[in-house]
């Protein structure tokens, strides 16, 4: 990394506050447009907040503009309320719930990823002559949001007019001769980008910032886990272009390099997804030298965001797919690795075509979708331990005494492991039918109050339909529901059969009596029942088969839902930090989990089971079929440092994942740092700043991370990479 990179990085990191300013012009507008249709009253937000932002250059900045950022004061205002209070429309129900933190329920566009090849390829000048033409030949039904689209792309191209003009009055007063032709240099690419598309890899960067930029500004006061999509696929042109040209590769990778500054100037915990490698639609590998690049610079800029994916065929390079799988053993959480044939299949078992299911990338944390014509609806999550909680209990919340899930009998009415197994399934179908249900009262708030017109326009069929994503105008259009706490259910299933129908060592009440007073009475059961084996992980044929029937049930009972935007709800086991919201939602369980302990993270096996072969929890987490999942997963392997970083750990890695991907992985992510390293970093955390580590589906520095989810992580099974 140049001393220049360096300086800009360390600019970016040191930013503080939000972007609380959009309140006041959010609000403003808002005002004006009393009575106007809601995507007309959007647009004219986003106009006033693209009027109103100021535009900056930073010194050594090649690109430029920045979200305003500022501490919060004690008197700022309140943004304008957009939409009904939600939870008032409800059931009681529901309310009931969600409280108990059986599933949560709420407003989440975003996590997509818009049309950047065709934007480059025609600007926004060229987007805006769509619009135009698609308003003059359609309907007056849709002309509200035609016309919406028309006053956000104007916008957009005069907030990034205003950059070009600065750039020009900053250099006529520059006195360094150096610094003033890369001033014109900002301004030619800002003045080219403003309507027409780009034709060096500056001016598409420049472009691509920008657009994103702007998609963050229209989402409110945070990023809105907005995705980048296939990076090194539609970028590879310009940069192949320019290298022709004559520009050399490093000042190409200096370009690329500001560019992830840029991405890292946002505060708090960001969520951005950056996709390379992978296959076309007819399977050839997509990997390009900007592939490799973007490996480079990860490898040595080691930034939380963007959060590096690595798409794994059987044709991928292998050179490539070796060079991503040492960076990966390098120890800060980067890159991640995705198999094609499960991100596509899931893709086409959720209805997408196999042409446009090759542009499969993830969005958000691992959240699966179509590249610019998709609009997934994520944000929505089931408490599987919870449900299990609720059918030891007939359905009573034990934590608050409120009936919350059906009656499905009491400890002694279930007098057989099958009872108990179909109460928890029935708590799983009552409980996920109350969730569609309120998904589908917030999807449908989001239409009526809540358009996009800046990011429709940019997602594919909304300008053909004169439709909002919001209401259905993508091509794709699902609800991605996920199901956490698998290894919870899985062992505490199996330790009930164990127990209590196997040896009959103890009663199901006897059970569920050490489980409200938390083990109080008993810790030498508690630890018995926590390291019982074989357990989830293990690969056994016991654990292999409850796994596949809990997830297999879990899939049909989504599946059979769908959206207002006329699209399926499609299942998947992401957590994102629910496992650290909900650990006190959830009491005791038979696994020897305590109250107010984490859950465990996504389809791993938990820490204190001791699985410590990664065959075998290759092998499990592999046991169902990993294509229901469009909303993706996550299997989270942390190794220690010395077994992965010798040529036969490498080699042993590398084939591990491979044999992943083969069984049908979708998803996986690694941390390869000793758990010295990470009870260090607790204690003196001052000292381990830089320290990045995956936490599920996306990289955080581990000592801005709270306690319960820094012990997490460092639960986790610790594994060696064996050759």
């Amino acid at each position: 990394m140049t001393p220049r990179l360096r300086r800009l990085l360390e600019r970016a990191r040191a930013r503080e506050g939000t972007f609380w300013q959009r309140r006041e012009w959010a609000a403003a507008a808002f005002a004006e447009t009393d009575g106007q249709p809601a995507v007309l009253r959007q647009a004219r937000i986003l106009e006033r907040i693209l009027q109103e932002a100021p535009a900056v250059i930073g010194p050594e900045e090649l690109l430029v503009g920045t979200q305003p950022c500022a501490p919060i004061p004690a008197d700022a205002p309140v943004g304008p309320a957009m939409v009904p209070d939600i939870d008032a429309l409800r059931s009681e129900e529901q309310r009931r719930a969600m409280r108990a933190g059986v599933f949560t329920s709420s407003i989440k566009t975003g996590h997509l990823t818009p049309d950047y090849p065709r934007l480059l390829a025609v600007g926004l000048e060229g987007m805006l002559g769509r619009v135009q033409a698609r308003r003059e030949n359609g309907d007056s039904e849709h002309a509200a949001v035609w016309e919406a689209m028309q006053i956000t792309l104007r916008a957009a191209s005069g907030f990034i007019t205003r950059h070009a003009d600065l750039a020009d009055g900053e250099a006529a007063t520059c006195e360094d001769a150096a610094r003033r032709e890369e001033l014109a240099a900002i301004a030619r690419a800002c003045r080219q980008v403003a309507f027409a598309a780009p034709r060096t890899l500056h001016e598409a960067l420049q472009l691509l910032w920008f657009t994103y930029l702007i998609q963050c500004f229209e989402n409110g006061e945070s990023t809105g886990a907005f995705a980048l999509g296939r990076f090194d696929q539609y970028l590879c042109r310009f940069w192949e272009a320019d290298l022709a040209a004559g520009r050399s590769r490093e000042e190409l990778l200096e370009l690329v390099g500001y560019f992830w500054v840029k991405l890292n100037e946002f505060t708090g915990l960001q969520v951005l997804n950056l996709t390379i490698g992978g296959s076309d639609a007819d399977g050839r590998d997509c990997v390009s030298d900007l592939s490799y690049a973007c490996l480079e610079l990860m490898a040595q800029m080691r930034t939380p965001v963007p959060s590096l994916s690595v798409r794994w065929h059987e044709r991928l390079e292998p050179a490539f797919f070796r060079r991503a799988v040492e960076m990966s053993a390098m120890g800060f959480g980067q890159p991640a690795f995705y198999g094609d044939p499960a991100a596509r299949g899931a893709m086409e078992a959720a209805g997408v075509s196999p042409a446009d299911a090759a542009d499969v990338v993830p969005g958000g944390c691992v959240e699966l979708g179509v590249q610019g014509c998709c609009n997934p609806w994520v944000g929505n999550f089931l408490n599987m331990p919870k449900c299990l909680e609720l059918a030891l209990h007939n359905g009573v919340d034990p934590l608050s005494g409120e009936q919350v899930g059906p009656a499905t009998g009491s400890p002694e009415d279930l007098d057989s492991f099958e009872k108990v197994l179909a109460a928890y399934e029935r708590q799983v179908e009552s409980a996920m039918a109350l969730m569609a249900d309120s998904e589908n009262l917030c999807d449908r708030l989001a239409g009526e109050y809540l358009p996009y017109p800046f990011l429709s326009s940019l997602v594919g069929d909304c300008i053909e339909r004169g439709l909002d994503i919001t209401q259905g105008g993508a091509r794709y259009n699902f609800t991605e529901d996920q199901g956490i706490g698998i290894a919870h259910v899985v062992d505490s299933l199996l330790n009930v059969r164990r127990l209590v129908f196997g040896s009959r060592e103890l009663t199901l009440p006897e059970l569920v009596s050490h489980l409200d007073d938390d083990f109080a009475t008993d810790e030498a059961l508690r630890r018995r029942l926590q390291r019982m084996q074989p357990a989830y992980g293990d690969a056994t044929e016991e654990t292999t088969a409850l796994a596949r029937e809990v997830l297999h049930h879990y899939f049909a009972t989504v599946e059979q839902y769908t959206n207002p935007r006329g699209g399926p709800h499609r299942p998947g086991l992401l957590v994102w930090t629910l496992y650290d919201i909900w650990a006190d939602c959830v009491g005791a369980l038979p696994d020897g989990r305590r109250r107010g302990q984490a859950l465990v993270s996504s389809i791993g096996p938990r820490g204190e089971a001791h699985v410590d072969s990664p065959t075998s929890v290759v092998l499990d987490s592999t046991s169902f079929d990993h294509w229901h999942c469009a909303g993706a997963l996550t299997l989270n392997l942390r190794f220690d440092a010395a077994s992965v970083r010798s040529d036969k750990g490498l080699e042993a890695l590398e084939a591990l994942l491979r044999v992943y991907f083969e069984r049908g992985g979708m998803q996986v992510q690694l941390n390869v740092v000793d758990r010295e390293e990470l009870l260090a970093a607790q204690a003196a955390p001052e000292a381990y700043a830089g320290l990045l580590v995956r936490v599920s589906g996306f990289v955080a520095r581990f000592v801005e991370l709270c306690p319960r989810m820094q012990d997490e992580i460092i639960a986790r099974t610790e594994l060696e990479a064996r050759g």
